[in-house]
């Protein structure tokens, strides 16, 4: 191989690197998009780009999108006041509306100040499949907290199959009470909620505020079901 100023090397190893991490992830056959280091806008735009508009769920049944992390991100890079407006102006908080999606954080660290770091819509009706195929792994998620509704560091809502593996909610806090890492339940009227599987997670600092209870500094489930294992509350 010619060696052009050692960028061949360098382009092969990134390849490599990415390979390695997407048969670690399984999800080898997705679309794959990276995040620069820093960029929070860059993932909010990504999620919302692949997010649909009016589509129902077998429009994306079959297809993977995986987003890989390249560095820690700070929701402060956005330039908005954050509490001082809604996360729809600010655009704080992360939304997952389509099935098949993998964030994988590489190990990094997203700082979220006033909203969560994700936000899972599945679906509300009786016959609609549960939005599936949600995975969020490898990552830290520090400080967010919700001034709005339930749920600090993140809120999964209705029909959905989520898991989370390898991951550290630490600091988070449901100011409106109820569930300081993760709210999991239904949205409105209706009696769906999500099914959400725990694999060795660290749920770390995470507070419930005097409302409903103050109903789970870690978690709150309402209508949901939760499998837990090889996990830490601290």
């Amino acid at each position: 191989m010619k060696r052009d100023n050692g960028y061949s090397y360098k382009i092969i190893g990134v390849l490599a690197a990415l390979t390695a991490l997407f048969l670690a992830s399984g999800t080898s056959g997705a679309e794959v998009r990276t995040i620069t280091a820093g960029t929070y806008r860059e993932l909010h735009d990504s999620l919302k780009s692949i997010n649909p508009d009016g589509a129902d769920y077998d429009t994306y049944k079959d297809d993977e999108v995986l987003i890989l992390l390249t560095g820690d991100l700070d929701v402060n890079d956005l330039g908005s006041a954050l509490g001082e407006t809604s996360d729809e102006d600010t655009g704080a908080t992360l939304t997952i509306s389509r099935p098949n999606v993998t964030i994988d954080g590489n190990n990094h660290t997203i700082t979220s100040r006033g909203y969560p770091a994700f936000h899972v819509e599945g679906t509300t009706a009786e016959t609609d499949d549960p939005l599936g195929g949600i995975v969020i792994q490898n990552v830290t998620v520090d400080g967010a907290a919700y001034e709005l509704k339930l749920g600090g560091g993140m809120f999964f809502e209705n029909k959905a199959d989520i898991t989370l593996r390898n991951s550290t909610i630490k600091n988070g806090g449901a100011k409106r009470g109820g569930g300081g890492g993760f709210y999991a339940g239904p949205h409105g009227p209706n009696p769906y909620g999500p099914t959400v599987t725990i694999e060795n997670c660290v749920f770390e600092g995470n507070t419930s505020a005097e409302a409903w209870g103050s109903s789970g500094g870690a978690i709150l489930g309402y209508y949901a079901k939760l499998k837990i294992s090889d996990s830490k509350f601290i």
